[in-house]
């Protein structure tokens, strides 16, 4: 848990910094970390919801 936690709290910070012009770099960094978990895993489905809001992001941008 202590770990998911971290995990959960690195990928907010990451979210949180995100730009239009970096939202594709913070996007792979966060896959990078749970791409090959289950799709229940609490941090992949966190990783999935910032990077809807990623791509958001970027469309906004362009």
């Amino acid at each position: 848990d202590q770990i998911r936690s971290f995990e959960l709290q690195l990928v907010d910070r990451l979210w949180e910094s995100a730009t239009p012009e970096n939202a594709r770099e913070i996007a792979d960094r966060t896959w990078d970390l749970v791409h090959d978990r289950p799709d229940s895993d609490p941090v992949k489905r966190r990783v999935v919801e910032c990077h809807e809001a990623l791509a958001r992001m970027t469309r906004l941008g362009d």
